[in-house]
């Protein structure tokens, strides 16, 4: 008997959409029922089913049906139930659905909380699909993400698997042998249920010596639950102290965080056992053998590109539609429809693919592997992994992101990012761009520091960025009205927009940073909050979510926004650091502030400048928040007209005519 495969689960209005993947012998059936059993004591029938496209069947799970069919009364036990799935095809019955390949982490979070019962999906050890039944009556669903230290200030961020009212009410509670020990409120952010809590340090330290656990309570229409304590499985076994002698995090084998206070000496790491050693050693083994077996594809297809011509597209590793990659492919799109293009995407960020109906492959996989070996055109904004070996039949354009403020590649003088040294760093950075065929640059000082910092000797097209295009061809009050509206951005206030970039040294892990917002938020929406409003848009590379609920329509935290052009569109004024937006936003020729409170350390101790910070800069630079607000409100009230800004333009901007994409692909065409 053929197998029957789980392919997805969707939740719509407490329903569950279930797809299965059907063999071609069970396609001709005329009566097809999915029946739910329990403990062989109830049995749940659904008869209605529906066949879609390629052998898929559909069929839906409504909650309460569900709940209504157990016949028992699960607010008054504390088992958990699991209804086996079956499907009867003209009354013959099947073996259990198994569980698709790939899609199991996907699939775990799809969970619906009715009438205080949660229903997940469950998968048994041999990947058999069922759904799950457990009481939730006096608890909250919390998945805990990531814990980490920020200048000694503790940050816990998750997400909360709770509808909540309008009144709903959320705090973290500390405790101590189960003694409450402290509570702070906190609000869930607009997308998705997803929290980020600060724990102030001073807050923590007054607490008495010992160890204590996390519960988040949810308070809605007068009822409170409280959660399990929080875990975070990804770090058991280890230990996150800090420099200071009274706060320490432990995560113990299961994950469960504690917080130490004035018990860091007790923390012990916990040894990881022969097993767990060999299971991380095998990850090892298992993520280079994949490596190599990557290396053999694109030995094997060395001489064997795709018979028709193929364009590969990333943009920022794979984390985003954006940026000059996608100017580039809209007008390849445009003129050339039935063009063979896929782009090379993180499994994070595959819905937006999907919603867009973009054909992509995920980066890590056999197909992404044979996809870049094949491809007769790479276009991408970042540096690919090292091991890529370039075919001969490969063009590489690389678009890169940015005029260098910031020293780049062979320039930086130390290097103090994560995973490695400053001889690799520079060593890696120029074999990376010895593969490139094609460099995009925005004006002759990016193309001379280019050449020498990526030590780059190939082809350069100096026409700006494709990305920027827009800034050109858009600037118009029909477009910005346009986008102010679908943004929710008030067409009667003057309009911020706050860009940092990230910092080194404050990296989480590879390839992610942590970021501390510098404003005095509060202050400025006393004092500015009638006459303006405050866009933030933060770096790709930080991981960390910035929590702005509290200040309410004062803030619009837009970092998840693909396009940033739309953002420099929308905007009056922009606010940045040692970011090189301004370099962009300079083609608009608006007012500038530049937000340095950690000036001397970031010029000196990290990258360093190409540019004379004090001297160069087209704008003021601030380095408080008092300071800031009353720059803002220098810049309403005079005629803004910096001679800085003509000059700025004219020196690092002029070469922009918003035909950058357009000229790439004649490029590509031709």
């Amino acid at each position: 008997m053929s197998t029957i495969r789980l392919k997805d689960i969707q939740i719509k209005k407490g329903l569950y959409d279930c797809q299965l993947e059907v063999p071609a012998e069970y396609s001709l059936a005329e009566d097809v029922q999915v029946v739910l059993s329990l403990r062989d004591s109830a049995i749940y029938i659904i008869k209605q089913t529906q066949w879609l496209t390629d052998g898929t069947l559909s069929f839906y799970v409504d909650s309460k049906e569900l709940i209504s069919a157990s016949s028992i009364p699960l607010n008054r036990i504390e088992e958990e139930f699991v209804w086996n799935v079956s499907v009867i095809f003209d009354g013959n019955m099947t073996e259990k659905i198994r569980v698709g390949k790939g899609i199991f982490q996907e699939l775990t979070d799809r969970i619906l909380l009715m009438e205080h019962q949660k229903i997940s999906p469950y998968f048994t050890v041999k990947d058999n699909f069922s759904l799950q039944m457990s009481n939730e009556y006096d608890s909250c669903l919390v998945y805990l993400e990531s814990t980490y230290w920020l200048d000694n200030d503790l940050i816990l961020e998750g997400t909360l698997i709770q509808e909540l009212g309008k009144k709903g009410r959320c705090e973290l509670l500390i405790k101590k042998n189960d003694q409450l020990m402290y509570t702070k409120e906190f609000s869930i952010l607009q997308n998705r249920q997803r929290f980020s809590i600060l724990v102030a340090k001073d807050e923590l330290i007054k607490l008495p010596k010992g160890q204590y656990h996390f519960y988040i309570q949810v308070t809605d229409e007068e009822i409170s639950y409280e959660s399990q304590y929080l875990y975070l499985e990804k770090e058991k076994n280890q230990i996150m102290a800090r420099d200071s002698e009274k706060l320490g995090l432990q995560f113990n084998n299961v994950g469960k965080v504690i917080l130490a206070v004035d018990e860091i000496s007790s923390l012990v790491k916990v040894k990881p056992s022969p097993v767990s050693d060999f299971f991380e050693k095998a990850d090892r083994y298992i993520q280079r053998n994949k490596r190599e077996k990557f290396k053999a594809i694109f030995n094997q297809y060395k001489n064997q590109p795709f018979k028709e011509t193929t364009y590969i597209f990333e943009s920022f590793g794979g984390r985003q539609y954006s940026d000059s990659p996608k100017v580039i492919y809209d007008e390849l799109i445009k003129r050339k429809p039935n063009a063979t293009i896929v782009w090379s995407i993180d499994s994070d960020f595959e819905r937006e693919f999907k919603k867009f109906k973009i054909p992509y492959v995920i980066k890590g996989t056999k197909k992404w592997a044979t996809a870049y070996a094949r491809a007769q055109f790479w276009i991408t904004n970042a540096r690919l992994p090292l091991w890529f070996s370039k075919n001969p039949h490969t063009h590489y354009i690389q678009t890169w992101h940015g005029s260098p403020l910031k020293k780049l590649g062979v320039d930086i003088d130390k290097v103090v990012m994560p995973g490695t040294s400053t001889k690799a760093y520079k060593k890696n950075f120029v074999k990376e761009a010895a593969k490139w065929d094609l460099l995009l640059s925005p004006n002759y000082y990016s193309t001379k520091i280019f050449r020498r910092a990526f030590g780059y000797e190939g082809n350069v097209m100096e026409i700006g960025y494709p990305r920027n295009d827009k800034l050109v061809t858009e600037n118009n009050s029909r477009y910005i009205d346009k986008k102010k509206a679908e943004l929710g951005i008030p067409k009667d206030k003057k309009v911020v927009l706050y860009a940092p970039t990230w910092r080194d040294n404050d990296f989480i892990e590879k390839g992610k940073y942590s970021f501390e917002l510098p404003l005095d938020i509060k202050q400025m929406k006393q004092q500015l909050g009638e006459d303006f409003v405050v866009i933030i848009r933060m770096h790709y590379l930080i991981a960390n979510s910035m929590n702005t609920t509290d200040f309410g329509d004062f803030v619009y935290n837009l970092s998840s926004y693909s396009d940033i052009s739309d953002l420099y569109l929308v905007s009056d004024i922009l606010i940045t650091d040692y970011s090189s937006v301004f370099f962009d936003y300079g083609i608009l020729k608006r007012p500038m502030i530049f937000y340095a409170n950690d000036l001397s350390s970031y010029k000196d101790d990290l990258r360093g400048f190409y540019l004379n910070y004090y001297q160069d800069l087209p704008g003021a630079i601030i380095q408080n928040t008092s300071d800031l607000i009353a720059e803002l409100q220098r810049i309403a009230i005079e005629d803004y007209d910096d001679i800085r800004l003509e000059e700025f333009y004219q020196k690092y901007c002029n070469v922009d005519d918003g035909e950058a994409g357009k000229k790439v692909v004649d490029y590509l065409l031709h």
